[in-house]
């Protein structure tokens, strides 16, 4: 079975395959880490327009800033016994 890395799993979550290997790949994940860097840069303001949740603008930022957005090795190991895992189940009926 083919080990997943972080940005493989990023790339998946975003429902994309994966990206080629070498120079286009390396441009991938500096997009993917440049607009994650922009938009925690912006959780201030993201956070202030959504004071419809009932919560309090440092809260809804604090919220956000909680979410693990970069994926590493703990969660390449996470990913792989969920397919381990998975294999082990029987197909469910449609």
């Amino acid at each position: 079975m083919a080990r997943l890395d972080g940005a493989a799993l990023r790339v998946r979550a975003l429902g994309g395959g994966l990206p080629r290997p070498g120079r286009e790949r390396r441009a991938f994940e500096q997009a993917l880490d440049a607009a994650l860097d922009r938009g925690m840069a912006a959780l201030p303001e993201i956070a202030a327009t959504h004071a419809d949740l009932g919560w309090t603008a440092a809260q809804v930022e604090s919220y956000l800033r909680n979410f693990a957005f970069r994926l590493g090795p703990d969660e390449d190991k996470g990913a792989a016994e969920f397919v381990r895992l998975r294999a082990q189940l029987r197909p469910l009926p449609c």
